[in-house]
């Protein structure tokens, strides 16, 4: 099997499957909905440079942007990793696909290695980013109110209930529209085009907009440098364990990692990343893309044997790797503990009371109708 039939295998498995030929042949035809010059100038360049024609465009840009910068410091830095100089190697087929067994992997074809991201993991760190990237702007500009903390629990609350009981945190309301009277107004641009949100001042300013992509571009940065760590280092050729997966009546062998392999890839992740001059908070993303593994893991208990170490044992194997060096500026990266422990609490507080009131949720909107309406007049 080719890494792209290996990579289509992974995608066709998904729960959501779209076949972009399809879309660009509406595209083409439909003439109302798609201006001709557009199809053929972006939409079509768009998609031809996909890996395959079941890969989504915004999340593999997302990490086409992080293999771009993370090249750029391999072949131009001399990465060491313990006592050696690592040598680089060519960035293999990658993509990401709508899957729920695993965070991100790398999987072994007959050609060539395949790196691959699970959509629903990305969709969920973007949603949280959007949280964290705006409490950490308004504090440390002095700017945070009582409502605007309180919104931005809220909205904790429905990004982890739409992926823990949803499965997809897309379904979340966007930051800007939480504060909305009426949550039925939310598929109405009319309704949304008058909304007042006290974050809306500070969502469009140009700095804002530059620390957000700076927090994002080191938080992708670490994710695809982790996977790429496991290819630089071997552990491919190492004798590991395989598990059988079916993916769509394809059979594969996945490879199990150890623990130190996953340490160490933690590790060398975190080395590439810092050794980067793309963001004032690299550290912070490392620290705030770990803390999305994390919470998305609630609920799923730790298996001892699990080739996985624990997210907050991870967290110290970087950072007390990495603090011994006097290499790499640290910034304020613990303020995402700072952040997000706070809400955490809130939310298994919001918890206990849905148990408590033997509270169940038929569907998302009616979720977010009680967070939203109801959880805050019952406090």
């Amino acid at each position: 099997m080719t890494a792209k039939e290996l990579l289509t295998a992974i995608q066709l498995s998904g729960d959501k499957v779209n076949k972009n030929t399809e879309f660009l042949e509406l595209a083409e035809r439909d003439s109302d909905l798609f201006d001709k010059k557009f199809v053929n100038d972006y939409i079509k360049s768009k998609y031809s440079r996909l890996p395959t024609d079941f890969q989504n465009s915004h999340f593999y840009d997302i990490i086409d942007e992080s293999f771009s910068v993370l090249k750029n410091i391999v072949l131009n830095f001399n990465i060491n990793f313990d006592g050696q100089t690592i040598e680089p190697c060519d960035i293999p087929l990658f993509g990401t696909a709508d899957f729920k067994e695993f965070n991100a992997f790398v999987e072994t074809s007959d050609s060539e290695p395949v790196i691959v991201f699970n959509e629903g993991l990305l969709m969920f760190t973007q949603k949280l980013m959007e949280i964290y990237t705006m409490e950490h702007w308004l504090r440390a500009r002095n700017k945070m109110t009582e409502q605007m903390e309180h919104l931005l629990t809220l909205n904790f609350f429905d990004i982890m209930f739409c992926f823990h009981l949803f499965s997809n945190a897309y379904y979340a309301i966007p930051l800007a529209w939480c504060n909305i009277e009426d949550l039925n107004d939310v598929g109405s641009p009319e309704k949304l085009y008058e909304l007042e949100s006290p974050f809306d001042e500070h969502i469009g300013k140009q700095d804002y907009m530059i620390f957000e992509y700076e927090i994002s571009l080191s938080t992708y940065l670490w994710i695809a440098a982790h996977e790429y760590s496991h290819i630089v280092l071997g552990h491919l050729k190492d004798n590991n364990d395989t598990t059988r997966l079916n993916l769509n009546e394809v059979e594969v062998d996945k490879i199990i990692l150890n623990r130190k392999q996953e340490f160490d890839a933690d590790l060398l992740g975190a080395i590439i990343t810092l050794e980067s001059d793309s963001s004032n908070f690299l550290a912070n993303g490392i620290y705030f893309a770990l803390t999305c593994l994390m919470l998305s893991s609630i609920g799923n208990s730790e298996n001892p044997h699990s080739e996985y170490p624990p997210v907050r044992d991870r967290l110290n194997n970087i950072f007390n790797n990495i603090a011994v060096s006097s290499n790499y500026s640290l910034s304020n990266y613990m303020n995402v503990d700072a952040v997000f422990s706070r809400k955490y609490q809130a939310f298994e507080i919001l918890l206990h009371r849905i148990k408590e009131n033997n509270i169940s949720f038929s569907s998302i909107q009616e979720m977010q109708h009680y967070i939203y309406k109801v959880y805050p007049l019952e406090n």
